[in-house]
């Protein structure tokens, strides 16, 4: 065990951006760019700046005249989880709506670092905020509002305020999304050394442990929750019902807590290791359980394998259970436990 747990501190360092806590409010930013603007918007985004981005025969980035842009405040507070949902609405409305792409200034730089995202990262980027004005649309009563998915009727610049996460803002790009989002060949080429160590006889099942900040009371509160033991032994149970030779490798925010309560000759821990390299062998592995937040989320929708999640979260009843649709946070074929 400590050989495999040694083999497993990987050398990569983690970008700060990733590690910090998670944003309380992020706001986001659509901006409509419409002929009867006055000479000083006019003069704020020049859309002959904008260039043509193609992605593929299916895939294109329009350059017309309609513009839309992101923002996260403040930028620096923007983890993977969130960051990742932010992109992919963003690119998704974007090209859902025939608008052209803008990227704001260095919400993304900690994801460019990590992922390939060969065509997105060639997008136009904002030199600051003060490029756009908007009026506000709140949307923290809901993480998924419908109205997005036609945002490009507006002729106003829209100011977007609060979570977005749902699928339905990007499900019509997930083949491009996917491409996007291979990891850097440096972290993959790890990966997969860790993994080859690991034995090609075992099939891995990767399990995400999430605790932290959501154990406080307020966030309790909210709806933020850990699962319990007891998913994991129920999600764990199920694949060792139907695999062979099951090998569970666990990331987790609290390993102390997760050497003392899931234990077993076919689990291994990950001791040492960044974010980024936990979410790189997440999404190696054959399969995944994911418990709470969105980094587990991402982990899973890149994995190509069998997801389990755990259907506690967020808590029931509670106000950010009543931010969420569901039915367009967990997919209908991930299999859902309690």
């Amino acid at each position: 065990m400590a050989n495999v747990n040694s083999t497993l501190n990987f050398a990569i360092c983690a970008f700060g951006a990733l590690v910090l806590l998670m944003a309380s409010s992020i706001a986001i930013l659509l901006q409509l760019h419409v002929p009867n603007l006055s000479n000083s918007q006019t003069d704020r985004i020049n859309p002959k700046e904008l260039l043509p981005v193609s992605l593929d025969e299916r895939f294109r980035v329009s350059t017309g005249p309609n513009v839309v842009t992101l923002c996260c405040l403040p930028a620096e507070t923007c983890r993977m989880g969130n960051c990742l949902f932010l992109l992919a609405s963003l690119v998704g409305i974007g090209m859902k709506n025939n608008m052209t792409i803008y990227l704001p200034p260095g919400t993304f730089d900690g994801l460019f670092r990590m992922f390939k995202l060969n065509v997105i990262r060639k997008l136009h980027k904002m030199e600051s905020y003060d490029e756009v004005q908007t009026k506000i649309h709140d949307t923290f009563e809901k993480h998924c509002d419908p109205k997005l998915n036609s945002i490009g009727v507006l002729k106003e610049n829209i100011a977007i305020n609060g979570y977005i996460q749902c699928f339905s803002y990007f499900d019509s790009i997930s083949e491009f999304l996917r491409q996007e989002l291979r990891l850097q060949d440096h972290l993959q080429k790890t990966t997969m050394e860790v993994l080859n160590a690991l034995g090609q006889d075992r099939t891995l099942v990767g399990v995400h442990v999430r605790r932290g900040d959501f154990l406080k009371e307020n966030s309790f509160h909210f709806g933020f929750v850990s699962a319990p033991v007891t998913y994991f032994e129920k999600a764990m149970n199920h694949f060792r019902k139907i695999l062979p030779n099951v090998l569970f490798y666990i990331a987790s925010d609290d390993m102390t807590w997760v050497q003392a309560n899931i234990k077993g000759p076919d689990v291994i821990y990950s001791v040492g290791s960044s974010p980024e390299e936990d979410f790189a062998m997440l999404v190696n592995c054959d399969h995944i359980i994911i418990s709470s937040g969105t980094f587990g989320w991402w982990a899973a929708w890149l994995n190509p394998g069998t997801t389990v999640y755990y259907e506690g979260y967020p808590r029931p009843g509670s106000i950010l259970w009543n931010m969420y649709s569901l039915g367009e946070y967990y997919y209908s074929h991930w299999i859902g436990l309690s």
